[in-house]
């Protein structure tokens, strides 16, 4: 979580709606954005997670959902998915 609380601090100031693709290869991408959602605390949520693709469809894996604080750059995490890529 420290290193997406930097990249984040980095890429300041954000919009909503932000998107951050970050590629490194050999390895799938890492795509960081705003779903424009709340979680259960009321905070903005973003989606990290690694895009590939199969049959192709891009598909994410693993995905997870984090709140993010308005006052300070903390991330909780509250959603875990592996994907299916």
């Amino acid at each position: 979580m420290k290193t997406i609380a930097a990249i984040l601090a980095y890429a300041a100031p954000l919009e909503p709606g932000f998107h951050i693709k970050i590629k490194n290869e050999p390895w799938m991408a890492l795509v960081i954005e705003d779903i424009q959602e709340l979680g259960p605390n009321g905070f903005p949520v973003i989606s990290v997670c690694h895009y590939g693709e199969q049959n192709g469809d891009l598909v994410c894996d693993p995905e997870m959902l984090f709140e993010r604080s308005m006052h300070e750059t903390k991330l909780t995490p509250h959603y875990w998915c592996l994907g299916s890529a």
